[in-house]
This record gives C-alpha cells, sequence and structure tokens, in this order.
C-alpha cells in the first residue's frame, strides 16, 4: 500500500512536469533592437555632450558631468555592439523570457504589439514592478500566432496605457533627431 501512494505521488508529480514543459511556441531573436549607428550620429552625440558638459562645469555640476559622461558610454556601447540571440518560450504555464527567467501566467497583465521601423516587438506587461513589461522580438508573420496562442491566457489590448516616461521619449524622439 504504502509502495502504490508513493508510486502514485511519484506519477503526478511527473505528469505536472510534462504539462509545465508543454510549449505552445518558442523562437529565437536578437535581445534587443539594433540599429547600426553612423559617424554622424556619435559626432552628434559628442557635441551635444561636449556643449553639456562644459556649461555643467561653468556652473559647477561635475557630478552631472559624470553622469553624463557614463549614459554616453552606454549609448555607445549599445549602438556599437550587435546584441545576443535569445530563446523565447510561450507554455502552458507562462512565458520563459530570454531563455532563463520564468513568468507564469499569475504574474503577468496583458500583451499588445508595437511596431518601430522594420521590428515588430511582443510586450508583455507584468504585475511586478521591476520588470514592469517584458519586450520580445519577434517576426512580423508569427504576429497572429502568437495573439491567438496568448489569448488564451492573457488579455490582448489594441493600444497600451501610455506612461510618462513613454510620452516624453516619443516627444523627445519627434522634435530631437540625432541623425
Amino acid at each position: 500500500m504504502l509502495y502504490y501512494i508513493f508510486n502514485m505521488e511519484n506519477t503526478i508529480a511527473k505528469t505536472e512536469h510534462k504539462i509545465s514543459e508543454q510549449v505552445l511556441m518558442s523562437w529565437n531573436s536578437p535581445s534587443r533592437v539594433f540599429k547600426k549607428r553612423g559617424r554622424r550620429f556619435f559626432t552628434t552625440i559628442a557635441t551635444i555632450i561636449l556643449v553639456v558638459s562644459l556649461l555643467s562645469a561653468l556652473s559647477g555640476q561635475f557630478a552631472l558631468i559624470a553622469v553624463i559622461v557614463a549614459l554616453s558610454f552606454l549609448v555607445y556601447a549599445l549602438s556599437a555592439v550587435e546584441p545576443d540571440d535569445v530563446f523565447h518560450k510561450i507554455t502552458v504555464k507562462g512565458i520563459s523570457y530570454c531563455g532563463g527567467k520564468f513568468y507564469p501566467y499569475e504574474e503577468l497583465k496583458v500583451f499588445f504589439f508595437t511596431e518601430k521601423g522594420e521590428k515588430t516587438t511582443l510586450n508583455v506587461d507584468t504585475k511586478k514592478y521591476y520588470p514592469g513589461r517584458l519586450y520580445m522580438l519577434i517576426d512580423k508573420k508569427n504576429q497572429g500566432k502568437i495573439r491567438e496562442v496568448l489569448g488564451k491566457y492573457l488579455n490582448f489590448v489594441e493600444e497600451p496605457t501610455e506612461t510618462v516616461f513613454d510620452k516624453a521619449s516619443a516627444l523627445a524622439s519627434k522634435y530631437f533627431s540625432l541623425e
């Protein structure tokens, strides 16, 4: 009798493990959007950094200069180094993001798609503060299938709610082209 109960529990555990492993869709994509930048972009950035740094030095804001230099290095690194390919997976239990972190559907809110240039991005909002949103690059041809698969577990929204940061970045990119 004891062996039967142990064996039954073991069978249940194996069945649950198989369910969590059932993959509905998976794909490889770059970890972030990448756009090869030209010399003009870097020249424009360097000029802006130089002017702002000089004005900051004249006003004695040396900490601001350090922040500007650090951010400019980040922009350079992200513009010069191509992203790695990562693996994304949608299962019946949740989403495996960038081949590592698993997010169960209970921790996710809604999903939507955005397009910028030639790239289509699957955006999934989380209930946690960090990360507030998961970004996964997808092929445009798979958008319908992803919508169908995720629609069974999460709500789809046509237009996401814009945060203050989203509005500010859209406004800045509209008026300040760096290329």
